[in-house]
This record gives C-alpha cells, sequence and structure tokens, in this order.
C-alpha cells in the first residue's frame, strides 16, 4: 500500500514484480543472464556502499571503482570478507543511510553473541516480501475455491516475521490472525484457542512453535 503514495517505490514494485513473474516463474533465466543479472547486482551495491556507508568507505578503500566496474565472479573473491564480528563491532556505522530513512528496525536474536543491527528500508521490503509472496502464493494460491485462514505466529519485537509474513498474507488477499504464542498477553492456552475457534487452515511459525502447539493441542483434548 505504501507504494501508492511513493510514485519511485510503485515504480519499483511494478519492476520486481515483473521480473518475478517473467524471468523467475516463467523459467526464462537462462544460466548466463542469471550470472550477468547477479554481477551486475553486486557492483551496484558494492559502489554504493562504498559511497555512502562509513564502514566500507575505509573497508574497500584499497578497492577502485575501476576494479569493480570491470569485476568478474572470478575477481569478486579478491574483495575483503565483511563477517559477524565485524557487524557486531561497526554495528549502525555499517550503515549507508541514516536509521531515520528506514521503514523498519530489527535486530538479531543474540543467540549466538551481542544481537546485530537489521533494519530494513522501504525497498529492502518491496524486494524481500515480494520474492516471498511469489513462492507462498505457488503454494497456497493453486487450488481454486480453497479459502484459507492464516495463523502468523512469530515475534514482533525487534523481528522481522510478524511484519514480513503479515505483509505476505495481504499481497495473496489471505485472512490471518497474528499471535505469538509466548507473549505473555496471548500465551499457549489462548493461542490453541485461536487455532480452534477460527479452524486456522495455515500456520507460519518455527517448526518448534508448531510442534509445541500441537502437543499442547493433543494434552487439551484436541485432535
Amino acid at each position: 500500500m505504501f507504494t501508492i503514495y511513493d510514485r519511485e517505490l510503485g515504480r519499483i514494485a511494478e519492476a520486481t514484480y515483473q521480473m518475478n513473474q517473467d524471468y523467475f516463474f516463467a523459467r526464462k533465466w537462462s544460466e548466463d543472464s542469471l550470472r550477468k543479472y547477479q554481477l551486475e547486482q553486486v557492483k551496484k551495491t558494492l559502489l554504493y556502499v562504498k559511497e555512502k556507508s562509513p564502514f566500507y568507505q575505509e573497508h574497500l578503500a584499497g578497492i577502485s571503482n575501476t576494479f569493480i566496474d570491470n569485476m568478474t565472479f572470478e575477481s569478486f573473491a579478491e574483495i575483503p570478507f565483511t563477517d559477524k564480528a565485524t557487524l557486531r563491532g561497526e554495528m549502525l556505522n555499517i550503515l549507508s543511510k541514516p536509521v531515520s530513512r528506514c521503514c523498519f528496525f530489527y535486530e538479531t536474536t543474540g543467540t549466538t553473541g551481542k544481537a546485530t543491527p537489521c533494519p530494513r528500508d522501504y525497498v529492502d521490503t518491496i524486494y524481500n516480501n515480494m520474492a516471498v509472496t511469489s513462492c507462498l502464493t505457488t503454494i497456497l494460491k493453486d487450488e481454486p475455491g480453497k479459502e484459507h485462514i492464516v495463523g502468523v505466529c512469530g515475534p514482533t519485537e525487534l523481528h522481522s516475521f510478524g511484519d514480513t509474513l503479515g505483509d505476505v498474507c495481504k499481497n495473496m488477499g489471505l485472512a490471518m490472525a497474528k499471535f505469538w504464542a509466548y507473549s505473555p498477553v496471548v500465551g499457549i492456552k489462548k493461542s490453541i484457542q485461536i487455532l480452534r475457534d477460527l479452524k486456522i487452515t495455515v500456520m507460519m511459525c518455527t517448526p518448534g512453535m508448531i510442534l509445541t502447539l500441537a502437543k499442547v493441542a493433543r494434552q487439551s483434548g484436541y485432535d
């Protein structure tokens, strides 16, 4: 919906949609054309971050724009790595635009160490959600007359799961209920009630979450 209020974002959304339909799902990518496209996108990304990101201005200082323009997949190996430790050390310094220009601010969960920022701007959102929508459409919209109610069961606090999958469901015109079973507001028992009362047909969640819900449902006497 936000693309209606920004013509440039609308243009990007339409072009991305057409690329998904005309190339990916129509299987028009040849190996050569795909590699050429990927290489051009890598070049654009490198030039962009080299100009905009404080970290990459320094990190890629030894890589000239001419090298990037003439880069091949083989010479790409000469680009210095960015690893997880770098992300944890640089944090917001690695970004190519201020956080005030992002659409969402997320972080990693921090399960393996210090949480790192994962802001997503409006273009990121279009690219990411368009691809997920296109793929899930082949699963959930291929049965004419089948009416789905989707349970989007994932965190939204500094996490992309609920926002992304909620947007994807809207793109497909699917009814959904967003709930986080580990939330103190909702909880497992309330989640089971939602599944039962709404007759949820599709769950979008982790394998661990669905197994937990299934176990509690069985203990509560539900098939």
